[in-house]
């Protein structure tokens, strides 16, 4: 491991120790930083077996003039996370009699943090190997299982876990995740309510609840519980924000900014919440008020991607597109599977008239995900614009049989009518089109979805001025909006659009 030829300004005149003793006491350090989730140590912090030299600082200077460990002001580290977790992993391998379940459960929840979820799951399997009825190692098993997909596996280790013990509420909540995660709400929902009930503070199942009602659309419901979690705690800045959030999916943007303003003000570092509040201003169309507020939450976080990225919409519909190009490759950059990024940024590129960099965003986008019929209708219309016919006429075919099994399951979804609409305008199926912007308005399309559609058509129109169907489609959906307009059951759309 160590060069002992090497003079060491470290030991100079005294003996080194034994390449043996090195290899052991680094690797006791190992497992101990593992254990503890840490990768930097004090001296004075670190607890270990009074048999190693820790506060005999030359052992660690030695190792650092080895170059395996670094050292910055009063703390060391391992000069790279692979050695560290490489020694605690020899540790564990060659000792395996002397590691206890707990030691093994540490570790395993250390690597599910680095998403290292195989060698999670061997650490584990050996400590309910030793203790088989280890009811929180076999529920952090679940965990492991659901966040690598394997939902049937994490619900046998949560059932197992609750039958050892019926009372743990943070198994219950876990398997009701679980059920949210496999849209089994109705499960979901009996999980969460019996954690709550076990704890009534227990805040990330209240979370979690309302996220399954918010996903029901049970917005009622979902302020109920906030509401009692905040007179539980008024003080409770996460169950304001997360009021908030639901205020914004029932489009009572007031009330959305109210909260968020509360949150904001309890806990000014809250980025996320900072990020939301601007998301809330850019849907309202007040951007500079959405850019101070992600630029805040970005300047809290520089590693932010969603709020990176949400700016980068932002300057999108400023038409700004070069900063918007910026903020979305930056994002990308932090996540090179981030799939709306990555869609947003080739809708930039179609705007620029850089279409060859918008083919290739948008097929990225569909290899990551085929199921995005937004982006096969971007894709399809950049290829109408190439004047590639048969592509475009595919990739719009798809779309429409995408959106049209959605609308098929949930008819009331008046974003994704207004989606169909257009797909089948731009494919030039008029009749059906004008059917369904007349079916989105009929079923009481708000003003947001009704000016989302208005400016996906002048986007259309930017390419195609001609399209006499499009412009008489945005004069009266301007005209819905300019007059409030609000339609009867019985009024059809022959009253609405003229051909």
């Amino acid at each position: 491991m160590l060069n002992q030829d090497r003079p060491s300004y470290a030991y100079r005149n005294q003996k080194l120790p034994s390449q043996e003793q090195i290899r052991e006491w680094l690797e006791i350090l190992a497992l101990q930083l593992l254990q503890d989730s840490e990768t930097d140590f004090v001296i004075e912090r670190i607890n270990t077996t009074s048999s190693i030299p820790w506060k005999d600082v030359r052992f660690l200077n030695y190792a650092t003039e080895r170059l395996l460990l670094q050292h910055t002001g009063n703390s060391y580290r391992f000069i790279h996370d692979l050695l560290r977790q490489f020694l605690a992993q020899s540790r564990i391998d060659s000792n395996p009699d002397l590691i206890s379940p707990q030691v093994f459960f540490r570790c395993g929840r250390s690597y599910g943090s680095m998403e290292q979820y195989d060698k999670a799951l061997q650490q584990f399997n050996r400590a309910i190997k030793l203790e088989p009825k280890y009811f929180e190692v076999i529920a952090e098993r679940g965990r492991t299982y659901r966040a690598m997909k394997r939902y049937e596996e994490a619900l046998q280790d949560f059932n197992r876990a609750i039958q050892i013990n019926p009372r743990s509420h943070e198994a219950i909540a876990g398997r009701g995740q679980t059920y949210r995660l496999m849209e089994l709400y109705e499960e979901a929902l009996q999980d969460f309510n019996c954690a709550i009930e076990f704890n009534p503070k227990y805040d990330w199942a209240i979370e979690n609840l309302c996220q399954t009602y918010r996903l029901m659309e049970r917005y009622e419901e979902a302020l109920q519980v906030l509401n009692r979690a905040i007179e539980l705690n008024p003080k409770s800045d996460w169950a304001i924000a997360e009021r908030g959030v639901t205020y914004r999916l029932m489009e009572h943007y007031e009330e959305v900014l109210q909260d968020f303003n509360s949150a904001i003000e309890l806990n000014p570092r809250n980025d996320q919440v900072l990020a939301r509040r601007g998301a809330t201003y850019r849907l309202m169309e007040l951007y500079e008020e959405a850019l101070q507020d992600f630029n805040s939450a970005i300047e809290l976080n520089p590693k932010y991607n969603w709020a990176i990225a949400n700016r980068g919409e932002t300057y999108r519909l400023m038409e700004h597109y070069e900063e918007a190009l910026q903020d979305f490759n930056r994002a990308i950059e932090l996540d090179p599977k981030y799939d709306w990024a990555i869609a947003n940024r080739g809708m930039t590129y179609m705007l620029m008239e850089h279409y060859e960099e918008a083919l290739q965003d948008l097929n990225r986008v569909i290899e990551l995900n085929p199921k995005l019929d937004w982006c096969l209708y971007l894709r399809g219309f950049t290829y109408l614009i190439l004047h590639q016919t048969d592509s475009a006429k595919a990739d719009l075919n798809n779309a429409i049989q995408i959106a049209q099994n959605k609308h098929s399951k949930k008819p009331d979804d008046c974003q994704n009518t207004f989606n169909l609409a257009l797909y089948h305008l731009l494919a030039g199926k008029l009749s059906t089109a004008q059917e369904l912007y007349q079916a989105a308005l009929q079923q009481g399309a708000s003003q947001f979805q009704i000016r989302d559609a208005i400016r996906d058509l002048k986007d259309l129109l930017r390419v195609f001025p001609e399209n006499i169907a499009a412009q008489e489609i945005k004069a009266t959906l301007i005209e819905v909006m300019s007059n409030e307009y609000c339609l009867n059951s019985d009024t059809t759309g022959a009253h609405l659009f003229h051909y």
